[in-house]
């Protein structure tokens, strides 16, 4: 999936124990509330806090029987106004969005 921010609010893109208000962590309760079960997302990168993205590859792996429209419709009508999904796309399950990266 194919991510874009306004990182302003939040404290950068790593899921961080101290604070949900990370990017990561919002996408990872929006989809695990999907999968209704705990999942974790993997970034192509990190941002800083108040750092914003308009093209950052996620990637995760789920059981779901949504299409990958569908999960991106359901997330985008959960999560917070200034995180949004903008593509969707089903992969080798040995994708890796920070592994198979060309370029920053």
């Amino acid at each position: 999936m194919k991510v874009e921010y306004e990182g302003t609010r939040y404290n950068g893109w790593q899921r961080q124990s101290s604070t949900e208000n990370t990017i990561q962590k919002k996408l990872e309760m929006v989809f695990s509330k999907m999968e209704k079960a705990p999942l974790e997302i993997q970034g192509a990168g990190r941002t800083d806090a108040g750092v914003h993205a308009k093209g950052q590859i996620i990637h995760f792996h789920t059981s779901s029987e949504k299409s990958p429209e569908e999960m991106m419709d359901y997330a985008n009508e959960y999560l917070p106004m200034d995180i949004g999904i903008t593509e969707a796309e089903e992969v080798h399950h040995r994708f890796h969005s920070r592994l198979n990266a060309k370029g920053k």
